[in-house]
């Protein structure tokens, strides 16, 4: 019954002292990333739209729902300026105080959806579709130069309208 106890008092007292120098490991780990705090960091600018289109009076309006500020980086993608990728879609400009173009992107129209089908040839095809009222976000690296975001809607690649403007700041 002795020999029990005292393996007992051993692998208690081998316990505590195992969690103390864990703890002290813990919390050199933690300091180490405050440290790392203090770099700068790139920050992403995620900006949350609602867009609805008025049947009646074909008026498209855009509402900013929220903008949310993360760490981390854009991937390089060289066909978020391209116009020919879409035949309808929404150019979102970004302008500093000065009224200076900072960046461009262009997004699929939220509000036209294209649909692919087989018909009744068993060939395929695609339509589009059209929906009254979408969410989408724009994403762009936060730049403390931008103030302002306009948002013009093309349609059929030559019917350009501006739909709203946005103070970021």
């Amino acid at each position: 019954m002795r020999f029990f106890s005292l393996i007992f008092v051993i692998g208690f007292c081998l316990l505590c002292f195992g969690c103390k120098t864990w703890h002290n490991i813990v919390s050199a780990d933690k300091k180490d990333i405050s440290d790392k705090t203090n770099a700068p960091v790139n920050e992403l600018l995620f900006i949350n739209f609602k867009i609805t289109k008025d049947t009646l009076s074909g008026k498209t309006e855009i509402l900013l729902l929220n903008k949310n500020t993360v760490n981390g980086t854009l991937k390089k993608n060289q066909d978020k300026n391209n116009e020919n990728i879409f035949n309808d879609y929404l150019q979102c400009i970004f302008t500093n105080k000065k009224n200076d173009t900072v960046e461009v992107q262009i997004i699929e129209h939220p509000l036209i959806k294209q649909i692919e089908y087989v018909d009744s040839n068993n060939q395929l095809g695609r339509k589009n579709i059209k929906i009254k009222e979408a969410e989408f976000f724009i994403r762009i690296t936060n730049n403390a130069s931008i103030e302002k975001l306009t948002i013009n809607e093309i349609l059929n690649k030559n019917n350009k309208k501006n739909i709203c403007n946005f103070k970021l700041k």
